[in-house]
């Protein structure tokens, strides 16, 4: 919470001596004085350090703050104006407004870039944005290379150091970013979401006001309630198992696929089928990048030309 000492004297406190702005709300702190919470009409929360809007709870155990009396969970956006739910990130549109990115702890790129799953958006010198083939990657200073969670950057930007404890220390050389191409846009019914024009608006329906998300295929079909899983253009969608099966009464040779396997799923064409190790039947999962080295832990997958470190579970080259 904000000090009280700079503030426009508006709103006397309970201590009379301290003042907020009739847009804030006075809090007790631990000091024994009030501060400012910068919500009008906030719930003060009992630590004496956090506040929450007006309607919700505080769970002081999480740091978070609870809409109504319900389990889940709303982080609220820089804004303090919109929220998003539990496991989605706030992120700032071109507008100055806030979106949610259904995905936790994710890196917002511009409105006009795009990246894979498992991969990060980086910010490149020309200012664009990148995708490095990471999930959760350390972008370098250069603003030309990355290295993956748990590495970090040398200043050259060429090599990856992984912390590990004082004496041990283990170099990787860091992977190049790849460029992105602006991609033109299309707005969502709800004419909030911007998504590609080479991808397609899902809603997410379980929530009384329905919100959009992109589905990264282009013309694809939205599966279940949750609007960040779909499937490709003329496939069928398991919603209970949340997977793409092959509809066959398509003639896949026309269709930019690649068919895994004997089994009935699916890749895009640039991507890699790839064995999993969920089960003693031929099931696959698509990586993300094409002609990928796929992993012997069934879990993982690397660029080519490089190769599977099994003990960080990352992409090492020769």
């Amino acid at each position: 919470m904000d000090s009280i000492s700079s503030k426009t004297k508006s709103i006397p406190c309970p201590d009379k001596q301290s003042y907020c702005p009739d847009n804030e709300t006075c809090c007790l702190l631990s000091s024994g004085q009030y501060g400012c919470c910068p919500l009008p009409d906030a719930v003060c929360c009992n630590d004496n350090l956090h506040c929450c809007p007006n309607g919700y709870t505080c769970d002081v155990e999480h740091s978070r703050c609870q809409k109504g009396f319900e389990n889940s969970y709303d982080i609220l956006c820089p804004d303090h104006e919109m929220s998003c739910s539990d496991g989605e990130t706030c992120c700032q549109l071109q507008s100055g407004e806030y979106g949610c990115c259904p995905l936790p702890n994710a890196v917002c790129c511009n409105e006009k870039s795009i990246c894979p799953e498992e991969t990060t958006c980086c910010e490149l010198k020309d200012h664009s944005y990148g995708c490095c083939p990471y999930r959760q990657a350390s972008c370098c200073s250069d603003k030309i290379h990355c290295c993956q969670k748990g590495y970090s950057c040398d200043e050259s930007g060429s090599r990856c150091i992984r912390h590990l404890n004082f004496i041990e220390k283990q170099n990787i050389k860091s992977q190049r970013l790849i460029s992105l191409s602006i991609v033109q846009e299309q707005i969502c019914p709800d004419e909030k979401t911007i998504c590609s024009l080479n991808s397609a608006c899902c809603p997410n329906k379980n929530e009384q006001i329905i919100s959009y998300s992109c589905c990264p295929y282009s013309n694809g079909t939205c599966c279940g309630s949750n609007g960040s899983f779909c499937c490709p253009y003329k496939y069928i969608c398991d919603e209970k198992q949340l997977t793409c099966q092959l509809n066959k009464t398509i003639n896949i040779e026309n269709q930019l696929l690649n068919k895994c396997g004997s089994s009935n799923f699916v890749c895009q064409f640039n991507q890699t089928c790839c064995k999993t190790s969920q089960s003693t039947y031929d099931q696959y999962a698509c990586c993300d990048f094409p002609h990928a080295v796929c992993c012997d832990d069934g879990q993982h997958c690397c660029p080519m030309g490089t190769f599977c470190d099994n003990k960080s579970y990352g992409c090492i080259t020769s």
